[in-house]
């Protein structure tokens, strides 16, 4: 479970990258219309040339940025290949499309702008409680994820075997200390023949020819100096898988509840994301709008384009963020599934027989 969270994270990232490449080339082909533009203008006078200055200076900076963002796609590729097992020089092939598909996906359990700040309104007061409305569907209540866990947390369910185990052992330990009697006995009736002399007349069974003993063993339980010590030792066992319990209890409650915080904190920079980019493209219409009629400089489109491709990094970011946020959800509650094939069977947290019986996985 945890490798697969792991290869999904880094499948993701690699798709991260390569939508870096795409938002760069984006911002050097603005940047390099804006260099035109502010060039026309200072000819005639309306910009100064430090202004061109600036402009050209980051359009050198996209294009450095450009560059750089491809060279770190292609490492991130490369590590991800020897996650898969696979040489590097091997050729595979990234289905881009999947980043657009997670991005519509979050779009529709989360909504646009569901649950965000109203910028209308100005500062309030900071609420992380969000409402019910626009929650993620793995966004449970605690008490019901915690139950999960329960049901499902194979490390919590071995913890608990040990301690029965550790329990039969001081029960066979305290056995050992009191007196034992045993009773032995044994019979042997006639003896072994070959085929030849199957047919004799003493080849018949006689019981009253056969051989027969009894015998009794006591053992007073005056000396159990040895058996004390095992009986001592299993108690400090027993109380060992105790407390390793306890310690499990405390740990799931722990990642239950992070990871808990971590989906609403994801969702909470998704929806702030995605208003961050509405902002940013309409400043960049507007830096653009108002340096045609003189009333910005070049630095405030500059300002603004940097703006916008920050804004459009961010977003691929907290839709990643989420969607990483809800696979380790599901592994630190025990209900993610790899099916014998190797593929993620994700649960139903509406399914009401997940609060009833574990998970049984397949292969």
């Amino acid at each position: 479970r945890s490798y697969a969270v792991r290869v999904a994270d880094e499948f993701f990232s690699v798709l991260q990258a390569r939508d870096q490449i795409q938002n760069a080339e984006s911002n050097y082909n603005r940047l390099a219309l804006l260099v035109e533009r502010t060039e026309a203008f200072h000819e005639r006078g309306r910009v100064t040339g430090i202004e061109v200055d600036q402009a050209r200076q980051d359009l050198l900076r996209a294009r450095e940025s450009w560059i750089s963002a491809r060279e770190r796609y292609a490492g991130q590729l490369d590590r991800f290949k020897i996650t898969l097992g696979l040489p590097t020089d091997a050729e595979i092939e990234i289905d881009a499309e999947e980043l657009s598909r997670l991005a519509e996906q979050a779009e529709d359990i989360l909504g646009e702008v569901a649950g965000g700040i109203d910028l209308e309104e100005g500062v309030e007061e900071l609420e992380l409680e969000s409402e019910t409305n626009g929650r993620g569907r793995y966004e449970i209540d605690e008490d019901r994820a915690i139950e999960l866990a329960w049901n499902h947390r194979l490390d919590l369910r071995i913890a608990e075997g040990e301690v029965y185990d550790s329990q039969r052992q001081v029960v066979v330990a305290a056995d050992a200390l009191r007196a034992g009697f045993n009773l032995t006995g044994g019979a042997t009736v006639g003896e072994r023949r070959g085929i030849g002399s199957a047919g004799a007349r003493n080849a018949r069974l006689d019981p009253s020819e056969g051989y027969y003993f009894l015998g009794a063993d006591l053992d007073l339980p005056f000396s159990r100096r040895a058996e004390g010590i095992r009986y001592r030792e299993s108690l400090v066992r027993f109380e060992r898988a105790v407390r390793e319990v306890q310690a499990i209890e405390d740990e799931v409650k722990l990642e239950v509840r992070e990871a808990l915080r971590n989906l609403l904190q994801q969702r909470e920079n998704y929806q702030i994301q995605v208003q961050a980019l509405n902002i940013a493209e309409r400043r960049m219409r507007q830096a653009q709008a108002f340096q045609e009629a003189d009333r910005a400089e070049t630095r405030d489109v500059l300002e603004a384009n940097q703006a916008l491709i920050a804004a459009q990094n961010s977003l691929i970011d907290a839709v990643v963020n989420y969607r990483i946020a809800e696979l380790s959800f599901q592994r630190d509650v025990g209900v993610l599934v790899v099916n014998y094939q190797g593929l993620i069977e994700e649960f139903d947290p509406d399914a009401p027989e997940l609060y009833e019986e574990p998970i049984q996985e397949q292969g």
